[in-house]
């Protein structure tokens, strides 16, 4: 018998490159996208020889802060949008504190006890949610926290992170610690121990929730000293059609003080 000769499957040969005159289009491509493709390349081609000390610099710069750096300017606009969140959050407790007054309290009693409990119960809820963002980590599940953490890691990064903001920002967190237990277990989420307990969580005295407020106006101040853009006095926040017209206009009525059960409550 013959002994067969080993054979070379067609589907496993391999075809000769094809050959393409220098400068020749590329087939797959399209006249259109070719010039497209010839253009970036030119532009990338003068970036790079435009490149000097300056961009190198600035690439240096880059690797040792970080991506995440940014300038004094950009820092000045996230402070601004921070404070704006504390002068609401000022504003919400004044209106608060105006519209639940013991000496007041008897007139919302008269004109409408379950909603003005309600909006008790609202606010209280909406102080402790405002009050813990600010205490945010900068970076939290692969996001950033506009938060005083946030503002002091980069002041640190520009030099201008001083003692009193750091004294301040130690006491702000101080009390956060007391908020955030109550908005992560019965705000933000519903901890099932905590609920069945009935466990009434965040509470503190009088004189931490004013020691908060004159240490948040103080490093609103200090940082704006720091990048330039000066302090701003926000403790008071009276403007027309606000709580105090509300209660003038329901006392206009002819709403008389009634003896019932004081509702309202601190936060």
């Amino acid at each position: 018998m013959k002994s067969k000769q080993a054979t070379i499957s067609k589907t496993t040969r391999q075809r000769r490159a094809r050959r393409t005159k220098p400068g020749s289009h590329t087939p797959s491509l399209s006249t259109n996208l070719h010039d497209r493709i010839a253009s970036r390349a030119f532009e990338n081609y003068e970036r790079r020889i435009r490149q000097g000390p300056l961009d190198d610099w600035l690439q240096a710069e880059k690797k040792i802060l970080g991506p995440k750096w940014m300038t004094k300017k950009q820092l000045i606009r996230d402070f601004k949008k921070l404070r704006n969140h504390c002068i609401a959050l000022r504003s919400d407790f004044n209106t608060f504190q105006f519209l639940f007054d013991v000496d007041r309290t008897n007139i919302l009693d008269t004109v409408a006890p379950a909603f003005f409990r309600d909006i008790n119960l609202i606010m209280i809820r909406d102080w402790y949610s405002r009050c813990s963002v600010l205490m945010d980590p900068p970076k939290s599940m692969g996001f950033e926290n506009l938060s005083i953490e946030y503002i002091n890691f980069q002041l640190e990064n520009i030099g201008l992170l001083n003692g009193q903001a750091k004294r301040l920002t130690k006491s702000l967190l101080a009390y956060g610690r007391i908020i955030r237990h109550a908005d992560n277990k019965l705000i933000g989420h519903l901890d099932l121990k905590s609920v069945r307990r009935n466990r009434s969580l965040g509470k503190h005295k009088i004189q931490k929730l004013h020691t908060f407020l004159r240490n948040i106006q103080k490093y609103c101040d200090s940082v704006g000293t720091q990048l330039g853009v000066g302090p701003l006095d926000f403790s008071a926040s009276p403007c027309k059609g606000d709580v105090q017209d509300l209660l003038r206009a329901l006392q206009g009525c002819g709403y008389v003080r009634a003896d019932k059960p004081d509702l309202a409550h601190s936060p």
